[in-house]
């Protein structure tokens, strides 16, 4: 097969970083355009160096998402998520509607806004059952949940369905937690979540995004957003952090959070 050894070169050694890579992932680092790339995927899985899925492809017998199930990222980094989730929970004004994507930063959020009068627009089925849990009974804020196929391993709801519902509303703050981000990307391992993502920031007025400074410099296959997209990003204050701010086109968006994490949360 006559096929550019740059092409070949450079995908093999994505693959050996991310096991799996986008058409779009592979267009912007290699600088093929989308047809090649597609041409060369579809001449690469014939000599059975790669496999192809929808959207990209992965290394032979590797499955399609490497990625650490819910539970345990739960309790990873969880002083700097409390930390972060405290100071968004705060910018939530009384009676706004907002929306909380699945990750587990926002999902610590739900005990500084289980006593709100807010509206809640979420594709995580573990928020909903969060806020379902401390909430009052009376009271406290009302919860929509969207449809959708579930992804267990992250326990969230994806796919058209999902989609269709949230383009029947508008919040005024998304709360995001991607997967990864650098100066120029927030980042997220699989397509079908990062369109219910990018749906998400389309009926937003505002887009903050939750790190903490573990994500920093991650690279994930799909590209949910620009990174100057957001309004703003709250990090954990550090080394990574501050030298991440540094790089931004427009630093000023960062909010370095340095107070420790109220544990347990006020009310509990």
């Amino acid at each position: 097969m006559a096929k550019p050894s740059k092409f070949v070169t450079a995908l093999m050694g994505i693959l050996q970083t991310h096991s799996q890579v986008s058409v779009e992932f592979a267009c912007a680092e290699i600088g093929f355009s989308e047809a090649t790339c597609r041409r060369l995927f579809g001449q690469l899985e014939k000599e059975g160096l790669v496999e192809r899925f929808w959207g990209g492809v992965k290394l032979p017998n590797q499955n399609l998402i490497h990625q650490t199930s819910v539970y345990e990222r739960q309790t990873t980094n969880l002083e700097a998520k409390m930390v972060i989730a405290q100071k968004a929970a705060e910018m939530v004004q009384d009676h706004e509607v907002i929306i909380l994507d699945g990750g587990t930063t926002t999902a610590q959020m739900v005990p500084f806004l289980a006593e709100r009068k807010i509206k809640v627009i979420t594709n995580s089925i573990l928020i909903a059952q969060a806020f379902d849990q401390l909430r009052p009974k009376s009271n406290g804020p009302e919860i929509l949940v969207t449809g959708g196929w579930l992804f267990q391993e992250l326990g969230v709801l994806t796919g058209p369905e999902t989609r269709e519902t949230l383009r029947k509303y508008h919040a005024g703050k998304l709360f995001l937690s991607p997967a990864g981000l650098d100066e120029n990307y927030l980042t997220n391992h699989h397509p079908d979540i990062v369109e219910t993502e990018q749906t998400m920031i389309q009926q937003s007025d505002q887009l903050i995004v939750l790190a903490d400074s573990s994500k920093i410099g991650l690279k994930n296959m799909c590209r949910i957003a620009s990174t100057d997209e957001a309004d703003i990003i709250l990090l954990n204050s550090s080394k990574e952090a501050i030298e991440f701010q540094s790089k931004l086109k427009h630093p000023s968006i960062i909010r370095l959070i340095q107070a420790q994490a109220p544990w347990p949360p006020k009310g509990e």
